[in-house]
């Protein structure tokens, strides 16, 4: 699911806080605008009643909002070892809040800073908003997506463009330039359950989603293999294939299982065992480890520390595939952003 940019590019900012100045960079409480601080952050997602004030301007707008959001972490980052500092959240958020919407100004809706601002306090009453990724916080306000989307050009879809902001918003869609205006509807990911109808099969693998499918269904919901369910050809999710069951994929089998060269789910093989497919390929899918090597065509160990990777199942437990797709420790992304808000 593609989230739209400019909510992206304000939220993007949060894998950077750890770049970010502590002290003070010229959004003070005054640059950020005098809106009431709705809550308070050390309650973590109590009850916020909105104030029709803090949607009044955008400056306002961007302190009330980060407020909600250093509420809701702050309560997450209370039992790591990392507590928040406050004021340092409050100063990251209103920064990054304030570049998306201070060029809203002149098409300023304070209706539908509103909306946002209570999508965003019911959010932070609950979970953490960030435990699956930045995705979250996007779908759980969509209004807010709206918001800073205020201000946006009048280019049609077609029209010639040379940023994002020269095109007009489109209801149910994210609009962004590709040298003309593109309108891409907006995907909803509905996570179905067995039985349930299906346009494709997805995987969850360290916080990101992997899916594929034919795209034809007009239904949106997804089977997940980690829920042991697969998009089967009736578009229903249905259990994923035990030993001996037809499979046109790897990811058709239930764990511990491949798409053999009989068409059926086959145990994988364990390391030193050869893992070629019927045109010859390396299929690391037919391997415990999840490795073949692509000259021996055997299966190899999983990867240790530094080691390429394409996926976090090719690693060694511990480990994930990360940056520059080589096996890494495993790092939790709460504790990491916590770390950061932390400043240290």
């Amino acid at each position: 699911m593609r989230i739209p940019r400019l909510l992206q590019a304000a939220l993007a900012a949060l894998a950077m806080l750890a770049c970010m100045p502590t002290k003070d960079d010229g959004a003070t409480e005054t640059d950020a605008g005098a809106g009431g601080a709705p809550g308070t952050p050390g309650g973590g997602g109590g009850a916020v009643a909105v104030d029709p004030a803090d949607a009044e301007t955008p400056g306002a707008f961007t302190t009330s909002l980060a407020e909600l959001v250093c509420a809701n972490l702050t309560t997450c980052c209370a039992e790591t070892p990392n507590p928040v500092d406050v004021d340092r959240c409050r100063l990251q958020f209103r920064t990054v809040f304030s570049s998306q919407s201070s060029r809203s100004a002149q098409a300023w809706d304070p209706a539908v800073a509103q909306l946002c601002l209570e999508e965003a306090s019911a959010a932070a009453m609950g979970a953490c908003l960030f435990a699956e990724g930045l995705e979250a916080l996007t779908a759980a306000t969509p209004a807010c997506t709206a918001t800073f989307n205020l201000g946006r050009g009048d280019a049609a879809a077609g029209e010639i463009c040379t940023e994002d902001e020269d095109c007009a918003e489109a209801d149910g869609n994210d609009v962004y330039c590709d040298d003309v205006c593109v309108h891409e509807p907006f995907s909803v990911r509905v996570r179905a359950g067995a039985g349930d109808a299906c346009a494709s099969t997805c995987t969850e693998d360290d916080g990101a989603t992997s899916c594929s499918g034919n795209g034809a269904s007009a239904s949106s919901g997804e089977c997940y293999t980690n829920d042991g369910l697969r998009c089967g050809e009736t578009e229903t999710c249905e259990p994923l294939g035990g030993a001996d069951a037809p499979c046109g994929r790897s990811a058709d089998c239930a764990t511990g299982l491949y798409c053999g060269s009989a068409a059926t789910c086959t145990p994988q093989v364990d390391v030193g065992a050869p893992c070629a497919d019927l045109f010859g390929a390396p299929d690391a899918g037919a391997c415990s480890s999840h490795r073949c090597d692509a000259v021996s065509l055997t299966c190899v160990p999983p990867g240790v520390e530094g080691e390429p990777c394409e996926g976090s199942a090719e690693c060694a437990t511990g480990l994930t595939c990360g940056d520059g797709n080589t096996c890494a420790p495993r790092e939790d992304f709460m504790l990491s952003l916590c770390a950061e808000l932390a400043g240290r």
